[in-house]
């Protein structure tokens, strides 16, 4: 069996499309938890939040330091790499 951080074999594009479950959980932002007047004084607020992370990105040709277009509509989001400057 493989370890957890062993990179996995490359995919093949042929196989593109595939598909991924994710699932919106929920967070806080930074600076409630950075100011103990703030926490004091208020009751923090869940943030839906979307974390994407692993192999499969650069997989799909989305390396660290790419840069990326959201384009958001009612009940979906696109992700797509920004085509320069």
């Amino acid at each position: 069996m493989a370890k957890r951080n062993d990179k996995p074999e490359p995919r093949s594009t042929a196989k593109f499309p595939y598909h991924r479950q994710l699932k919106v959980r929920e967070g806080y932002y930074d600076y409630q938890f950075h100011s103990p007047t703030f926490r004091q004084k208020s009751c923090p607020r869940f943030v839906p939040f979307i974390l994407l992370k692993g192999y499969w990105l650069e997989q799909a040709n989305l390396p660290i330091g790419t840069e990326l277009h959201v384009t958001v509509n009612p009940g979906h989001i696109i992700l797509s790499a920004s085509s320069g400057g």
